[in-house]
């Protein structure tokens, strides 16, 4: 399944084509501070392109379904790789669960995952889990290590929370040792300038679900209220080459109603 998720994006960046990718990270938090925090990779309009559906269909073999669904515990790849985790460690990973779905005929595809935690402080600490431990090599860029880098394991920017009565507090930087993953000398110019283009439409959505009714808001800069909800939509090529931008989109209070 990595496999078909590799070339598809490498089949977009040799046909120079755009798509809208899309990015929806969000946050779902319930009235005792537990909740899920869930990050969607939309490939759709990638799928849809005809250009893409004919490689896809030559790269299958003869009889074999256009359909893929496969699940994946991020915790299975990575902990054999670090026997040095902890019991507390390898408990906060094995909740991080993947799902990668692909329909070829109907041209519809994504890749997500999810993270259940008990309190919101467990966000930053499988974050910072991830962000230290060995990687495979073989993963790096596939479905895993896209889902799991944006999802709270890691990612563009830290994030910490407060949740008092009505009042949650959200305060986010760019770590100090942030690499933008669109420049890799190693790749080379053309193929940084291919995975640029692949970007270039792209958007990232930042959404969270509150247990009540939003009342007032401060700071999150750009962001747009719906009912229980406060939503903020990034350009991701921008967000990717100016991380800073995130400081004060990600940084605020939440008053709300339950």
């Amino acid at each position: 399944m990595r496999r078909l998720f590799l070339f598809m994006l490498a089949i977009t960046a040799s046909l120079y084509t755009t798509s809208c990718l899309v990015i929806e990270d969000t946050l779902n938090l319930n009235a005792d501070g537990s909740g899920t925090k869930v990050t969607m990779i939309d490939l759709s309009d990638m799928l849809s392109n005809p250009m893409m559906g004919m490689a896809l269909q030559e790269n299958m073999k003869d009889g074999e379904s256009e359909v893929k669904d496969s699940s994946f515990l991020l915790v299975d790849e990575l902990a054999p790789l670090n026997p040095q985790w902890t019991a507390e460690e390898l408990e906060l990973v094995s909740r991080i669960k993947g799902r990668i779905f692909v329909d070829g005929e109907a041209g519809e595809g994504m890749v997500t995952s999810t993270f259940r935690f008990d309190d919101l402080s467990e966000i930053a600490r499988v974050g910072d889990i991830i962000a230290a431990a060995n990687q495979p090599e073989e993963s790096e860029g596939g479905p895993q290590g896209m889902a799991s880098g944006l999802s709270g394991a890691g990612g563009i920017f830290k994030t910490s929370f407060d949740l008092k009565k009505g009042l949650l507090s959200m305060n986010s930087s760019v770590p100090e040792d942030f690499k933008n993953p669109l420049v890799n000398e190693e790749l080379g110019e053309e193929a940084m300038g291919m995975m640029k283009m692949m970007f270039e439409d792209a958007a990232f959505v930042y959404t969270i679900n509150l247990p009540g009714k939003v009342k007032k808001v401060k700071g999150f800069e750009g962001h747009e209220v719906e009912g229980q909800s406060i939503v903020q939509v990034f350009d991701l090529l921008e967000m990717i080459e100016k991380p800073e931008m995130m400081t004060p989109a990600l940084t605020g209070e939440i008053k709300f109603k339950k």
